[in-house]
């Protein structure tokens, strides 16, 4: 299968590859601030992890982008950002990890046209800043067991 977005093979629909395989998409979530205090007395913080909640988390992917001219390029491209834009959360799979994402669309940065214009083939290199609303959304919850079928955590 593919990388897709929202069902659409990215590279057949768009002419989009992932050029990079982005780590971010594997990174645990950073903690939100909560209740806490610093007592004189007592070594430590006194933190309340009671019910912990997480930012969500802000991934870079690496692409390319290639038209067989510049008007099939202008096509591609302005496609890709009229599915990104459509109102909600979108779902893009990536095949080198197996995995669906829910994301939404932040950004494009260092967009670069790396082809000669003259040349036909227009090919441009940038990364699109994607972002999800909800980690627990794209981390499936994991529960470990030992030999004897008793959960090791929970």
């Amino acid at each position: 299968m593919a990388n897709t977005l929202d069902g659409s093979d990215l590279e057949a629909v768009f002419g989009l590859k992932v050029l990079v395989r982005p780590d971010s998409f594997l990174q645990l979530p950073t903690l939100k601030a909560t209740v806490e205090h610093d007592w004189p007395e007592e070594m430590g913080i006194d933190k309340d992890l009671t019910d912990p909640k997480y930012e969500g988390r802000e991934f870079t992917l690496g692409c390319g982008l290639k038209g067989s001219n510049i008007a099939d390029f202008k096509n591609k491209i302005n496609g890709l950002f009229t599915q990104l834009r459509i109102e909600g959360i979108h779902t893009l799979y990536l095949e080198w990890l197996d995995l669906d994402f829910s994301i939404y669309y932040k950004s494009m940065a260092n967009f670069k046209i790396v082809s000669k214009l003259t040349a036909g083939i227009v090919y441009a290199k940038f990364d699109l800043i994607l972002g999800e609303m909800n980690p627990d959304s794209n981390i499936e919850p994991v529960y470990l067991v030992d030999d004897d079928g008793a959960f090791i955590i929970a």
